[in-house]
């Protein structure tokens, strides 16, 4: 196996006596050089999940397990035993740049009708992640989405102020006074 981890033969024969002897890092380990040499994606795909399963049945090592489903994801990105484990273990972990990763390839397909969901998840990212552009990028699309959303409007007004882009937070600014019927506060956004 260290000279050809290609061998199937060998492979298969090697995690039988693994079993059997019961040596669970040393057959997790040989399934998981299965699951990278796997020429079929559907086979890696299994093989992976596999993997990322013994990890914590066998280990409780959730790390690895994490990385494991995150391998999985890259090669099925709607895979939902992957996506609902790392969905729990980001928000048990509190890493939401993650969270809202995995969450946002959810309804990436269909934005428009889950507006709800993507206000939600730049709201998360306002109070959680902290990082100016991670909410920058999910209000931009709520805004893409609806041009008149003055929570996606007031919000990226604030940043584009924080970020000093002078000119979006123009544009902000410009509709947010269109949009006030109050001209005292017209005036204080044209100021």
């Amino acid at each position: 196996i260290k000279n050809d981890p290609t061998n199937r033969a060998a492979t298969e024969q090697l995690l039988g006596i693994y079993s059997k002897l019961n040596r669970w890092p040393d057959y997790v380990k040989l399934l998981a050089v299965k699951a990278e040499n796997a020429r079929d994606p559907a086979a890696q795909l299994e093989l992976t999940l596999q993997v990322a399963s013994l990890y914590l049945d066998k280990f409780n090592n959730q790390g690895e397990a994490i990385k494991h489903y995150e391998r999985a994801l890259e090669l099925d990105p709607q895979n939902d035993t992957a996506t609902q484990y790392l969905l729990d273990m980001y928000e048990k972990r509190r890493d939401w740049e993650k969270y809202i990763k995995v969450s946002l390839s959810l309804i990436e397909d269909n934005l428009e009708g889950n507006m709800e969901k993507l206000k939600e998840l730049a709201r998360l990212a306002d109070e959680r992640v902290r990082k100016p552009a991670v909410s920058i990028e999910l209000w931009e699309k709520v805004y893409a989405i609806d041009g008149g959303n003055d929570e996606a409007i007031g919000n990226l007004a604030q940043m584009y102020e924080r970020d000093k882009n002078w000119e979006k937070l123009g544009e902000m600014l410009k509709l947010q006074a269109q949009r006030t019927m109050d001209e005292n506060e017209k005036k204080a956004v044209l100021v």
